[in-house]
């Protein structure tokens, strides 16, 4: 009789658990981005805040397989033929549907900075950052998973398969699908993330940004620990939905319907970028080690040997002032851990410039947010043993993101350097990008050794010539502007060091 009873007893057990998934209405979900958070075949019970019939009402959709909180029948107002890949404008259109949709559905009021901020964090700024999923399978923030019937007589496929476990994702025949499943419960944190801040219009704030990325991560939607890391990525987003450059702690959001950021370039930040020069004039390129050194170099110490920069070591780089590369606006002054106190700066070609870890001292950075700065300015002074500089294509908050890997649009900044310099920046041996006092000295020796005529003859003295009066000897029958300026510059580095020194014999002596 026990091992009746013992049989009897697995088998009720058995039919308890069969029961149990049958009617328990567990829902697989499956998240994966671009920014490589995985989710792995991931369950959760859905909360029950909607009908639990499966009658159609006014506001919500059909449920699917009994679940009453996926909306199978929800509708975007959305072009299902817009092409791919998408672009900055259409993505916001996208987002604004979405929200649209999901506030009829959910009864709340929905920013869709936030929707489309999410979908750059996951996608790239560009959001094609990788075009078989976000172009080809029309999918902008990683839906991974089986389709659901309701998906699958609509188009829906599987894809490929995760490069970072077994999932695969799911290939949409539109954007419109695509944006109808995001909103429609099927990934239940995206409902739950944007009921949890209770927006209600206006400014959205730092915290209920903040609240709304951790409701995603808690119930599924990413996995990666770094959480302030996607914060600022789905920032840098929501910055570009509202075409600014930066978010602060206040995210103020300002309503548009403009058309200019549709232009792949981002916008024209108003500064000049001009030419590119070193941070350390008087040294110029100098030398470096491995580690200090752009990409990838095994044993550098780094997470996958990756570094975003290039490190001025105070040894082979000496020198205190801090000069700006490359010209540009100030757009954000700031302190963070593992930064130090850093500033970046956007010119009109769009690169953003990170000057980071020379120094502690706030009192050590010399321009603020706002400043237009030129090719030679003094950024800051430092005190610490190396300088880092970062060049990226992507918003700063959002490259900042993927320090050790190259999806943050790192450049390298040795290259750029060299080869800005090569089409026309300065370097050590041209007279441009220097700091606005060597600048006024260079300027003053021009004009009273010439008056700023390049082609000035001294008739008491035919050995001399130019802007400069240099001897011809020197000039070696180049007799261009580009040479004089060229030639004066290495004249001076090696009589003098700088251009205030050499302005300072002038004014003792009369001449250079």
């Amino acid at each position: 009789m026990k091992d009746i009873y013992k049989k009897l007893t697995r088998i009720i057990g058995l039919v308890s658990i069969i029961i149990l998934i049958e009617f328990q209405q567990i829902t697989p979900v499956y998240a994966l981005g671009e920014s490589g958070f995985v989710i792995k075949n991931k369950c959760e019970t859905p909360t029950d805040d909607s009908n639990s019939n499966n009658n159609k009402s006014d506001s919500s959709g059909e449920s699917d397989n009994n679940n009453p909180n996926v909306h199978s029948d929800v509708s975007i107002d959305f072009d299902e033929n817009t092409p791919a890949p998408i672009g900055r404008k259409n993505a916001k259109k996208l987002a604004q549907a979405v929200a649209k949709a999901g506030e009829k559905l959910y009864n709340i009021k929905i920013d869709p900075g936030l929707i489309y901020g999410q979908w750059v964090k996951e996608s790239g700024p560009d959001l094609n950052a990788n075009p078989p999923l976000n172009n080809e399978a029309h999918n902008l923030g990683g839906l991974s998973g089986t389709p659901p019937a309701w998906l699958a007589k609509q188009g829906v496929t599987t894809g490929s398969k995760h490069a970072e476990d077994s999932g695969i994702y799911m290939n949409f025949p539109n954007y419109k699908l695509y944006g109808e499943a995001y909103i429609s419960g099927y990934i239940p944190s995206v409902p739950l993330a944007l009921k949890a801040i209770n927006y209600t219009g206006g400014k959205v704030t730092s915290e209920q940004m903040s609240k709304y990325v951790n409701v995603l991560h808690e119930h599924g939607y990413f996995t990666d620990t770094n959480i302030a890391g996607y914060i600022s990525g789905v920032q840098a987003g929501y910055a570009q939905y509202y075409n600014v450059d930066d978010v602060a702690s206040d995210i103020g959001v300002a309503t548009t319907d403009k058309d200019d950021e549709e232009s792949e370039c981002g916008g024209d930040s108003g500064a000049v970028s001009g030419d590119w020069n070193w941070p350390f004039p008087d040294v110029g390129e100098g030398s470096f080690m491995d580690g200090q050194l752009f990409g990838t170099h095994p044993g550098n110490g780094r997470p996958n040997s990756y570094h975003d920069g290039l490190d001025f070591g105070s040894v082979d780089h000496p020198g205190s002032e801090v000069h700006a590369i490359h010209g540009g606006k100030v757009i954000k002054v700031s302190y963070a851990a593992g930064l130090d106190c850093y500033v970046v700066t956007k010119g009109d070609d769009n690169l953003y410039i990170d000057y980071q870890e020379f120094t502690k001292a706030k009192g050590n950075v010399k321009v603020k947010e706002g400043d237009t700065v030129k090719t030679g300015d003094v950024i800051g002074i430092r005190d610490s043993n190396h300088l880092h500089i970062s060049i990226t294509k992507m918003p700063f908050d959002l490259a900042i993101a993927h320090p050790w890997d190259s999806s943050g649009g790192w450049l390298d900044p040795l290259e750029t350097i060299r080869e800005g310099i090569k089409k026309g920046g300065s370097g050590n041996s041209s007279s441009s990008g220097l700091s606005s006092k060597e600048e006024e000295a260079r300027k003053f020796i021009i004009a009273h050794e010439s008056g700023g005529n390049y082609s000035a003859r001294n008739p008491s003295n035919p050995t001399v010539y130019g802007a400069y009066q240099l001897k011809l000897a020197y000039l070696k029958g180049d007799l261009s502007r580009e040479n004089q300026d060229r030639t004066a510059q290495s004249y001076m580095k090696e009589r003098y060091g700088t251009w205030v020194k050499a302005k300072e014999f002038w004014v003792a002596n009369n001449w250079w």
